[in-house]
């Protein structure tokens, strides 16, 4: 029972404080010359996050999609040679958090009553 209590509301809270973390870059377009294109251009990752957790929470299957997320920052950033620290803090991080969503959804009872 304690491993499908952790792999039911381990991804949930890490995806949660990852959504929160995306929705901060929105605070870097409040300067002195506010340009709403940025503002709303900074949405976009927080609120993919979000709905992905939406869809995640109540269907397990769709958590596998913070995995692809994670292994598609981590093409784009190791191609464009971003900083180690950066790669760690978000590519690795949603990788986990797809890899324990898939599990959750592996080891449920839902599983069993979808088919």
């Amino acid at each position: 029972m304690k491993l499908k209590g952790f792999l039911y509301w381990t991804p949930r809270i890490i995806s949660i404080l990852l959504t929160l973390l995306f929705y901060t870059f929105v605070l870097d377009t409040f300067s002195d010359q506010f340009n709403i294109s940025s503002f709303l251009m900074s949405l976009v990752p927080g609120t993919i996050m979000f709905l992905t957790l939406l869809l995640s929470w109540k269907w397990e299957n769709f958590g596998l999609l913070f995995l692809f997320y994670g292994l598609g920052y981590l093409g784009l950033a190791l191609s464009r040679g971003f900083n180690w620290i950066t790669i760690l803090i978000f590519s690795v991080p949603l990788v986990f958090v797809g890899i324990l969503f898939t599990f959750s959804f592996l080891k449920s009872d839902k599983k069993e009553r979808a088919r």
